[in-house]
């Protein structure tokens, strides 16, 4: 059989003492180290011999080719075997893969590849452009695609170009190469005829596994050598993947590597060339390959999949609603089908499965009505099954229980950046669709937050309206210069968790910066959806939008219902196909692979006050300013969201809207603090009380001194947990941080493995251990840095993991997890904890004891007296309370006109107020306590105080006052102060409903201040205005006439 052999160039020179009468005699080749078969062939004997011939080619298989050469001088002695790969596809009929495409590209520049197709019979020459190529060095890559559409490995051959610098008198005549640092066996090629620098091409054959360098100079006809241009051949990895279900060969591809570490993706490792490795779980692996040359190493990765089941998280639900779930495993496609199937055969399928990441399904299912019981999960993967075998539960279903809290130091160094985490779940075992989170941070001067894990989108129907524009550039927040009726100057975001899914515990980092004391808020309400929305809330939402968008516009005279009706009805299409658009993943399938089998997760939550605006302006645009719609639609954020203490008139509103879980940490910014600790939930009073029913996040922090004389290269943590307290069947780790870097473990792992390369600061691997044993209750971290080559630990002293913390945070450190309590915890139950921290060889550092107290108990209040002052109509009413636990937040009074409905008059945590009240009417009061962990006083069914018996004040008594005029009034109100001596006054205007209308912080004035109210935007009416001195109150009724 003939075929004929393209070469590039071959130009080869064989001599051993480099006189002309050594001279080639002969040659031998042969293919697929078949050396019995060679073809040997005889030359007139020559120094320089040039091949370009068609060759007899014994035994050539279809697909790949090995090539190999040498040559005999008149000694009899033999060169070195020159080899090239060549790729044959058949002739015949019969053959199947001939080659369609060649593709070809320069070094590493595979974005630039060229393609040719190729024909049966047709040869293919092929003309390289180098013009735009550098000097020196570079590397042709090839590659070739059969008519199955599959492509061959990549085949590489070095080339040289020389430069343009030499004349037509100064030629090359000859040059020398070799490889390393062997100059003295150092090969020269004698050119037939000088040449141009520019026009010569010289090719080289490189041992491969053996040279790591390639020299070569040039001579003129003057006798002159030029400088020495040299190629390093660090080693280029790559690798190619065969498998028979779950076990892998790996054929090694690289290029001048000499040792080899593989990384399995599951921990284990293998130094061997071409290894095998059998998985025991079924998932997505990343199997990266480090290949190594003492002039240096690279790595390269690919993600190998082992297709099954591995696990359920979470593993049940309740039948009262949607439950949603991951599924892990591999082989996972958009096309996979997942159901539940009972012992029966009975199936239960999903009403939405998207591909989360390449090994993770999330699955939701509506289960009300589903039978409680065991049930096997199921996947169809290309058509086959795949079960997991009695693995999910449905059971009885409770409502959605979203809960948040604030994790963190108490404590933060002055002007720098400290983070927080922001934990929050649903304990309910059916999904909470839907929810708002409130956070609501104080503002000192200096203050600056930042959410690096969130992504704040708005919906896509509302960013692609022609006005978006005029809004996009709004910040994500909007400010507040009170919060509960109380002053208090703040930020506040108000977000929209599209689903919490049920059993699950989730968090966000919160970096946090001040110079000065700082408070953080956060708080849930309700869900909106139970899939529709919840009518109850559907109601309130009505209720609350139609009362702030009036009340907002009312200024310019837009009151009408087709506007509001118009901003409603969208907003409430936009909530419920916004919350599935921010769960769908992102179509950009490289969005789905990863570095890891797991990976943090990036929050993408909607903005609600920025989408809100736009929808106001599209409903107003004919009467509103584009900034006018924005402060419109922040006033809506703040009464739906009961932001400012607000009360809707629906009872049923204040229950829906009432903060869940409700959350504050006071932070005090100091200049040091032990930077070895534990810190768990933020707590209330002395004993740091906290609700039974929340989850426990817990950070413990750990710090290699700047005074330090090294690296740590091993860190362990150990903490206990107490049984008798703790339900560990809820353990859940969380982040894990070290310097600027983090991961975060999937929700509800219990176990992890991790190993992460330090490079390009330290050539070491740092390796992540994590475990619970839920039979002691021993949470168990190990931080140690391993030596890449040989996988222990580094014997380096300065490649620890961990530096001296010279330059915060280089070298602090923190690991985090979750647990909830046990169910049966009584009030005054105190819960503790502490842990152990081992730097290498050292003594462990014992951390202090965080413990937090349990609140389960309700506050008591009552008001016990209502009494005449000297001034007309002005009563004194006094108030008391008490709680066996956290403390009474504040008290809620409650008032009725001659019998008629109770309303919220105010929210006070004040024991004696005065208030002025209408001669002709008759008043009715009681108070209801609401304790800090959110404890709530039950609502009393008859008054405590009233009118019609009303004590005797001490006419001797002196207290703060202040009268306003005209009252009625029309645009402003004028208020006058009568003080005893200097005093901060805040004026808070309330309407009957209870809702905060207007607020303004005075500060300090003498007595005979007088302070101008504009209430132009309010609505005429009746109000009530309330002055709030430093240790009393005042509340008077203002009307409004036009």
């Amino acid at each position: 059989m003939k075929r004929k052999l393209l070469l590039i160039v071959l130009c080869i020179l064989f001599s051993s003492n480099l006189f002309a009468q050594n001279k080639i005699i002969e040659y031998e080749f042969w293919l697929n180290d078949n050396y019995q078969n060679k073809v040997t062939k005889s030359v007139t004997p020559s120094v320089q011999l040039e091949i370009n011939t068609d060759l007899d080619l014994p035994a050539v298989n279809i697909g790949f080719n090995k090539f190999s050469i040498r040559f005999k001088d008149s000694n009899g002695k033999y060169s070195s075997t020159f080899t090239k790969f060549f790729f044959y596809g058949g002739k015949s009929e019969d053959d199947t893969n001939s080659i369609t495409t060649i593709e070809y590209w320069i070094d590493n520049d595979f974005a630039k590849r060229k393609q040719i197709s190729v024909s049966d019979g047709n040869d293919i020459s092929e003309t390289l452009d180098v013009a735009s190529l550098s000097d020196g060095f570079h590397r042709i890559n090839i590659r070739f695609k059969d008519v199955s559409g599959l492509w061959s490995s990549v085949k590489s051959q070095y080339f040289f170009k020389a430069g343009e610098g030499n004349s037509e008198e100064n030629l090359v005549t000859r040059y020398r190469y070799w490889t390393d640092e062997n100059f003295q066996t150092a090969k020269y090629v004698y050119l037939q005829k000088p040449v141009k620098l520019a026009e010569l091409q010289a090719v080289f054959e490189i041992e491969e596994g053996v040279t790591e360098s390639v020299h070569i100079q040039f001579q003129d006809t003057a006798g002159l050598w030029s400088s020495v241009f040299s190629k390093k051949f660090i080693p280029e990895a790559d690798f190619e993947v065969f498998n028979t279900i779950n076990t892998f060969s790996f054929q090694n591809r690289t290029v001048f590597g000499k040792t080899y570490l593989w990384k399995f993706g599951d921990g284990k490792t293998s130094t061997a060339v071409n290894p095998t490795y059998t998985y025991a779980q079924p998932g997505v692996y990343d199997v990266c390959l480090i290949a190594e040359n003492k002039l240096g190493k690279d790595t390269i990765c690919k993600p190998v999949t082992v297709i099954g089941l591995r696990e359920v998280i979470s593993n049940k639900a309740g039948n009262t609603g949607d439950g949603t779930f991951f599924v892990y495993g591999g082989g996972f496609t958009d096309k996979t089908i997942v159901y539940l199937q009972d012992a029966q055969g009975n199936k239960i399928t999903p009403t939405r499965t998207f591909l989360y990441k390449l090994d993770a399904l999330s699955v939701t299912f509506d289960f009300r009505g589903a039978k409680e019981g065991v049930y096997s999960v199921v996947a169809e993967i290309d058509g086959k099954k795949y079960t997991l075998e009695n693995s999910f539960t449905i059971e009885k279903g409770t409502k959605p229980e979203p809960f948040v809290n604030i994790s963190g130091r108490d404590r933060i160094l002055f002007g720098r950046w400290q983070t927080y985490t922001l934990n929050f779940g649903n304990k309910g075992n059916v999904d909470a669709t839907g929810v708002p989170l409130i956070l609501v941070f104080s503002e000192p001067t200096g203050f600056d937050v930042e959410f690096p894990e969130l992504v704040l989108n708005q919906n896509t129907q509302l960013k692609s309206d022609k006005n978006y524009n005029d809004f996009k550039d709004l910040p994500n927040y909007f400010k507040i210069d009170n919060l509960f009726g109380e002053a208090f100057n703040g930020r506040v975001y108000a977000l929209y968790i599209p689903v919490i899914p049920a059993n699950s515990n989730q968090s966000m980092k919160i970096l946090v910066r001040t110079n000065q004391n700082i408070q953080i808020y956060a708080w849930m309400t309700e869900p909106y959806f139970m899939s529709p929305i919840d009518k109850k809330i559907e109601d309130c939402i009505r209720i609350g939008m139609l009362k702030a968008i009036k009340d907002g516009l009312v200024d310019i005279g837009l009151n009408n219902m087709p506007v509001v009706g118009c901003i409603y009805n969208f907003w409430n299409q936009y909530l419920e196909s916004s919350m599935w658009e921010y769960m769908t993943p992102d179509a950009d399938p490289s969005q789905k692979s990863r570095e890891k089998s797991w990976k943090e997760t990036i929050f993408s939550w909607g903005n609600s006050a920025l989408d809100l605006t736009v929808l106001i302006f599209n409903c107003a645009k004919d009467f509103v300013a584009p900034l006018k719609a924005y402060s419109v639609a922040i006033q809506v954020a703040v009464l739906i969201n009961n932001i400012k203490g607000n009360y809707l008139f629906e009872r049923e509103c204040r229950e829906k809207y009432k903060p869940l879980s409700q959350e504050n940490k006071n932070i005090r910014a100091v200049a040091s603090f032990d930077p070895n600790e534990i810190v768990g939930p933020t707590g209330f009073a002395d004993g740091n009380y906290t609700l039974n029913n929340i989850a426990y996040p817990y950070t413990i922090y750990f710090e290699n001194l700047k005074t330090a004389s090294a690296p740590a290269q091993e860190v362990v943590i150990i903490d206990t947990l107490d049984p008798e307290k703790y339900d560990f069947s809820t353990f859940s780790f969380g982040k894990v941080t070290w310097g600027n870097k983090q991961i975060t473990p999937l929700p509800g792992l219990k176990e992890f493995t991790l190993d992460y390369s330090l490079k390009p600061e330290n050539p070491n691997i740092l390796r992540i251990n994590a475990k619970f044993d839920e039979q002691t209750g021993i949470v168990y971290w190990q931080f140690i840095t391993l030596d890449t080559n040989t996988m222990n630990l580094t014997e380096d002293p300065e490649g620890g993991f961990l530096p001296p913390n010279k330059n915060a945070p280089e070298g602090e450190g923190s690991v985090q997890f979750s647990v909830l309590l046990k169910p049966n915890l009584q009030h005054n139950d105190e819960i503790r904890n502490k842990a152990k921290i081992f730097f290498d060889l050292n003594e462990p550092i014992i951390t202090n004891t965080y413990s937090n107290k349990i609140d389960i108990v309700t506050p008591h209040s009552q008001l016990y007296e209502i009494a005449y002052t000297p001034k007309p109509n002005v009563y004194r009413i006094k108030s008391k309370g008490n709680d066996d636990g956290s403390g009474i937040r504040h008290k809620r009074i409650y008032a009725s006109i001659n019998g008629g409905d109770y309303f919220p008059l105010l929210t006070t945590n004040e024991d004696v107020l005065y208030i002025e009240l209408e001669p002709d009417s008759t008043y009715y009061f009681f108070s209801q306590a609401v304790d800090s962990v959110g404890n709530l006083e039950p609502v009393k069914t008859n008054y405590e105080i009233s009118t019609l018996n009303v004590g005797i004040h001490n006419s001797d008594a002196v207290f703060d006052d202040f009268n306003l005029f005209p009252n009625p009034a029309k645009d402003f109100v004028d208020l006058e102060f009568n003080l005893e001596k200097e005093n901060t006054v805040q004026i808070s205007i309330y309407d009957l409903t209870g809702k905060l209308v207007l607020f303004k912080n005075i500060g300090f004035v003498d007595s005979g201040h007088n302070e101008r109210l504009d209430i132009s935007e309010l609505p005429a009416g009746n109000y009530f205005i309330r002055a709030k001195f430093s240790n009393t109150s005042i509340i008077k009724k203002l009307t409004i006439k036009r």
